[in-house]
């Protein structure tokens, strides 16, 4: 994780930058102690994909409980992937990816999702598998293009109404 901090960090991604270099589309980041990310990961607005994968067996006292904001500076981002991560919640910036087709997000703690998820119309795939989602937001059948959803092992309490409408 200190590597990609390194990188944002003296890369100092901008428009020169980008102009003079290919710019990044594709950011895996295989760690199995990642605790906080950078917030300018949103620098890398040309990132298409991206995806976390930590190790399970990782039992941190500090958790990757968020994400940073600039997350939704990330426009053309079409993959958004976190495993394992203890990730406890998702910024609302997320509902700002209007590319994104796919969020899979297995294995974390998430305890609700954004309110604003049910504005992200090109959604084709939702796997929340083994998080502590209790409920759902009413909007999740806002997702006209959505065709796969993954809720196995999630604590739910109750679904919202809407989800026949999916």
């Amino acid at each position: 994780m200190e590597e990609i901090s390194k990188y944002l960090e003296n890369k100092q991604i901008n428009e020169e930058s980008e102009q003079n270099d290919e710019p990044m589309t594709d950011l895996y980041l295989y760690d199995g102690k990642i605790e906080v990310l950078p917030e300018n990961l949103g620098k890398l607005t040309h990132l298409e994909e991206f995806a976390l994968f930590a190790d399970p067996d990782y039992d941190s006292d500090i958790p990757l409980d968020l994400l940073p904001e600039s997350i939704g500076n990330l426009k053309n981002l079409r993959s958004f992937c976190v495993q394992n991560a203890h990730l406890e919640t998702l910024p609302e910036s997320v509902g700002m990816l209007q590319n994104l087709k796919e969020i899979e997000l297995q294995g974390n703690g998430l305890f609700s999702l954004p309110k604003n998820i049910g504005e992200l119309q090109n959604l084709r795939i939702l796997e929340f598998n083994h998080n502590n989602l209790t409920t759902l937001p009413d909007n999740i059948a806002n997702l006209p293009n959505l065709k796969e959803l993954y809720l196995v092992d999630c604590p739910f309490e109750s679904l919202p109404d809407s989800i026949g409408n999916l």
